[in-house]
């Protein structure tokens, strides 16, 4: 699992920076949230399809994994060739922006990983139903962000500068939502709005990771970010029992509620900033070709 980590995490942040590689302007606006999308319903097949073999045997959900060797089909087949620019005497130039960005996404990794991490026991508390529905009901998360990365670029066309507060209002309901509607059918519509939420928020700030470095140096700004986004999702659990326990707030929901917090907070220095500047898109550094 470890070396399969390390593959992911040199993977993930290469992907995307192939977008940053090959389109700009508009284009790399829409391809962003393209991307965003396309992995979400990846997403959804693979967490359908480990649901199933998991009835064969815990092992067997690692299957999933063998798309692997047709990917590379498709890499090796159809990935154009792009000449990599020399970085003789390069300064790697690494913005306060870019670290701000990744605060961003381990918060919203903070947020959504009470998801994957608490629904299962939630759901059995109430005996609503077993562990592979929670998958379904997850799955609905993804889908939601699968829709709405599609969408992106309209998205943020319409609302501008306050697309990312439309992303977090979306979640901060959805958490909310799952926190207080204990039955089936609200939780799938909270989760799908969720969903939606993540569809906006993560494409947005891997798009301005681009947008606020360098064409040297995107991978690795890319890298930083994506790197801040694991630490969310492995500090997510930890940091909400912590809350639970300093504040004797133990409940199935309170993962959800916490999260919700959590948002809000986001929500606030967001709205903060647009009056501060402490993060400015405006600062973003000149296109490269």
């Amino acid at each position: 699992r470890s070396i399969m980590g390390i593959g992911l995490g040199v993977l993930l942040p290469l992907s995307t920076s192939l977008v940053a590689d090959f389109f700009n302007g508009d284009d790399r606006s829409r391809m962003m949230g393209y991307s965003s999308a396309i992995k979400n319903l990846g997403g959804v097949i693979a967490t359908v399809l480990a649901g199933f073999l998991s009835l064969l045997g815990w092992r067997y959900p690692f299957l999933v994994y063998i798309v692997a060797i047709f990917v590379l089909v498709l890499v090796v087949l159809y990935l154009p060739d792009k000449e990599i620019p020399s970085k003789t005497n390069h300064k790697v130039i690494i913005t306060r922006n870019v670290w701000l960005l990744g605060l961003s996404i381990f918060a919203v990794m903070q947020m959504f990983f009470a998801i994957p991490a608490s629904l299962s026991v939630y759901i059995e508390s109430g005996n609503l139903g077993t562990g592979f529905l929670t998958g379904l009901l997850i799955s609905l998360v993804t889908v939601g962000s699968f829709f709405f990365g599609i969408l992106y670029h309209r998205i943020k066309t319409f609302f501008k500068g306050y697309t990312v507060v439309i992303g977090l209002i979306f979640i901060i309901v959805g958490m909310l939502g799952v926190g207080l509607y204990y039955n089936i059918v609200s939780m799938a519509f909270f989760l799908l709005l969720i969903g939606f939420g993540l569809g906006v928020v993560a494409p947005n700030i891997y798009l301005q990771t681009t947008l606020q470095s360098t064409v040297k140096d995107i991978t690795l700004s890319l890298a930083i970010v994506s790197s801040f986004s694991y630490l969310g999702q492995f500090a997510s659990p930890l940091f909400i029992e912590f809350i639970q326990n300093v504040f004797n707030y133990n409940t199935a929901s309170s993962p959800f509620m916490i999260s919700a917090v959590i948002g809000v907070i986001s929500l606030v220095a967001v709205l903060i900033n647009k009056k501060m500047k402490l993060y400015d898109e405006d600062r973003a550094i000149p296109e490269q070709v």
